[in-house]
């Protein structure tokens, strides 16, 4: 197993698996919904503007959007999971009801983030059409 979360590569967050199945090993790749639209951008970004992106390469400006998307996934995601496993035994009815509400709203948002994300890629795939 290989464990990109903590330790990404060029901002690509994920887990691979690799089980053995008849004789020949298979690379599973586990991600969440933010870290999967990011790898589809980074592709996106690299089919169609420069293969080198997956790799650390091409323009600083995509470079750096990538690295502060991946970023922002790793936080989104360090809050989600506090959010979502914080404790509510000790928590009064109207606390509860907050709580709650905060989760609806973390999914609603990671809802619209990879909206976003997906009208990005749309407009890189829109570049395509453009370039000499």
């Amino acid at each position: 197993m290989i464990d990109r979360r903590a330790n990404p590569s060029y901002g690509y967050r994920a887990v691979h698996v690799i089980p053995q199945i008849t004789g020949k090993l298979v690379e599973v790749q586990v991600r969440t919904t933010l870290q999967h639209s990011w790898a589809e951008l980074s592709e996106k970004f690299s089919d169609v503007v420069d293969p080198t992106i997956k790799y650390g390469g091409g323009a600083d400006q995509i470079r750096q959007m990538l690295t502060q998307y991946s970023k922002l996934v790793e936080d989104f995601e360090e809050n989600e999971i506090m959010l979502l496993g914080f404790p509510k035994q000790h928590l009064n009815d109207q606390q509860q009801h907050r709580l709650e509400e905060w989760q609806r709203r973390m999914v609603q948002l990671k809802s619209r983030i990879v909206e976003s994300v997906n009208k990005m890629i749309d407009s890189v795939e829109n570049l395509k059409g453009q370039r000499p």
